[in-house]
């Protein structure tokens, strides 16, 4: 309501190409073209960091309405959902067409 500025979290992302809270808002979810981080909201602590093979770039990532898991899409049409705790891989799909947002349907 007020604008006023809660947080800056410092990162080595270079452009970032989304940023998104979890559901309930204490994790934020930031994604870059070779890496994906999430961090604790309230105290800025890295959670976790999402790496692609070295041919594939992010270009989107969204969490689950859960919050229990991550989509990520690539620019090259791969889609990966992984566990948001831990980044265990637990669908992966690729050769598809080219991926402009990834969302969870609710």
């Amino acid at each position: 309501k007020t604008g006023r500025l809660l947080k800056t979290l410092a990162t080595d992302l270079g452009r970032v190409e989304s940023v998104v809270f979890s559901p309930n808002g204490r994790q934020v979810l930031a994604s870059a073209a070779q890496v994906v981080k999430i961090w604790n909201f309230e105290t800025g602590a890295l959670l976790l960091s999402l790496k692609p093979d070295p041919d594939t770039i992010f270009n989107s990532a969204a969490f689950s309405p859960n919050g229990k898991r991550v989509v990520t899409a690539s620019s090259g049409g791969d889609f990966t959902v992984r566990n948001a705790a831990t980044g265990q891989t637990l669908l992966q799909k690729g050769g598809l067409s080219r991926f402009a947002k990834a969302e969870f349907s609710p």
